[in-house]
């Protein structure tokens, strides 16, 4: 029951953001890795037959974009420890951003957009437990029936 609960008030967020890091280590130029076509991880056919290829950076922002729609759901949550995944979900954003900023590798597009990820959900993460508290004590002015 205690690993659940870590595992929920952690950002799943900082695991892509660990991903990065790792690969950042062991490989040395991410925007090379990231975007240069040897490193196409897939090329689907389409309907006018040029196909789309996704990269390591296309597939980092797609999974990014699927934790933090799995983020957004677990702010509906608003037991108490919903308040110290916030709390770790802004320190995500802080150390996102002070990489971004400062650490060779990480001023890229891939690394923009998983930063700009972070703050989606510090924002959406404290507005969406905001309302739903709202309607769990029935405030906010309008008939919640």
């Amino acid at each position: 029951m205690l690993i659940l609960r870590l595992f929920t008030m952690l950002p799943l967020l900082g695991i892509s953001l660990i991903a990065y890091a790792g690969i950042s280590m062991m490989n040395g130029d991410m925007p090379v890795w990231l975007g240069e076509a040897a490193h196409t991880i897939t090329n689907l056919p389409s309907a006018d037959g040029a196909g789309l290829v996704l990269s390591n950076g296309d597939m980092f922002t797609l999974i990014g974009l699927f934790l933090l729609a799995m983020e957004v759901i677990k702010a509906t949550n608003t037991k108490g420890w919903s308040l110290g995944n916030h709390g770790l979900s802004m320190l995500v954003f802080v150390v996102a951003l002070f990489l971004f900023l400062t650490a060779d590798g990480y001023a890229t597009a891939t690394f923009l957009m998983l930063t700009t990820m972070t703050l989606v959900d510090v924002l959406v993460g404290m507005l969406v437990t905001i309302v739903t508290a709202r309607r769990d004590i029935g405030l906010g002015g309008f008939d919640a029936g």
